[in-house]
């Protein structure tokens, strides 16, 4: 089988894309004088066949839908079979022409089929891996929740135990062994200092006032920790919100966004002050955290070995995204960081339609 030269499959290629295009009798004109060069030139009919299967291929795939392909692929069969006609009057191999043709069309509708099927399979496995962060999320969130309640109700009523049973000692110890009631009352305090501690690890992995009584005392109670440990005044404000509760993913996403941000705050930013704002509207809520803290350079959180705390900034966005959200943060050297946080009331639902 020859192959026709470069410059003669683009001048096939160029008439048969005008025929497609609706050039109609003179295109087919060009198609009968194609062939009859080709046939003068010493070419079979396998060999046009070959030709017009790469040309055809070609141009179905840019056709913009499989309708459309599957048009070129009808209009492209009168092209090929102009081309021939010189080659059937002179009875040159016509019949294995078209059967040839036919071979290469049913192929071709073969490769089709099986293209939509990778297609499909392409469509769902990036639904799966869409859904992937989520789930990662939701399990962290359950582990988190499981932790946390061992902790509260494994964890700290054995150190209660343990305090009770040194008061019961303390007890049953003379008065006037003065240096063992010292030592008691020392060991006593640390197992106070211990269970607060439990209580307090625990309620960072999953703050009861979150599940009880929703977002906004939730973050109320978040502030006035971080003032306390860390002697920064914040202000919280939630005068608009006008939901008691959100969904459990949104009050999640935006609880664990507030902590991460405190986070930062207290050990990176160095500030004197933050303020918090919750805020709800046109079916959206909002929320914004500010600090007038050293700031940084916000093009740099995306760097390759980023901090550990811009890497917490970087998870923010993420949060706020799985829920068709957004996260814009803005920081500057010395003037302070803001991060605002905007999420869809609706994105749960819309998340669990998809």
């Amino acid at each position: 089988m020859k192959e026709f030269p470069l410059e003669v499959s683009e001048r096939y290629r160029n008439a048969l894309q005008s025929y497609l295009s609706g050039a109609g009798e003179t295109a087919l004109e060009t198609a009968y004088e194609f062939g009859r060069s080709a046939m003068m030139d010493g070419f079979g009919c396998i060999d046009l066949a070959q030709l017009h299967y790469d040309v055809l291929l070609l141009v179905m795939l840019d056709a913009p839908s499989q309708q459309e392909a599957a048009r070129m692929a009808m209009l492209g069969s009168d092209f090929f079979a102009e081309c021939l006609s010189p080659f059937e009057m002179t009875h040159r191999g016509y019949h294995e022409a078209l059967v040839e043709l036919s071979r290469r069309n049913i192929e071709i509708s073969a490769t089709n089929k099986q293209l939509e099927g990778e297609i499909r399979e392409r469509r769902r496995m990036e639904g799966v891996l869409r859904m992937l962060p989520r789930r990662i999320l939701e399990a962290q969130e359950a582990e988190r929740t499981k932790v946390a309640h061992e902790l509260h109700d494994d964890v700290c009523q054995r150190l209660t135990a343990t305090k009770l049973h040194l008061e019961a000692f303390e007890s049953s110890i003379p008065g006037r062994a003065l240096n063992l009631h010292k030592k008691l009352r020392a060991i006593k305090h640390q197992v106070n200092m211990n269970i607060q501690e439990v209580r307090r690890i625990s309620a960072n992995l999953r703050p009861s006032t979150l599940d009880d009584m929703g977002l906004v005392a939730a973050l109320q109670l978040l502030c006035k920790e971080f003032q306390t440990v860390y002697h920064v005044d914040v202000s919280f404000d939630a005068k608009n919100v006008r939901a008691e509760r959100f969904e459990a993913p949104v009050e999640i996403a935006l609880y664990r966004i507030a902590q991460e941000s405190f986070s930062n705050i207290g050990k990176h930013a160095h500030a004197k002050g933050a303020s918090v704002r919750l805020w709800t509207g046109d079916e959206r809520v909002q929320l914004t955290i500010e600090d007038n803290g050293r700031g940084f350079e916000a093009d740099s959180m995306y760097t390759h070995g980023a901090p550990g705390y811009k890497l917490g900034l970087i998870n923010m966005k993420e949060r706020a995204e799985l829920l068709r959200g957004t996260c814009f943060i803005h920081s500057e050297v010395n003037r302070g960081t803001t991060i605002r946080v905007e999420i869809p009331l609706n994105s749960n639902g819309e998340y669990e339609k998809n």
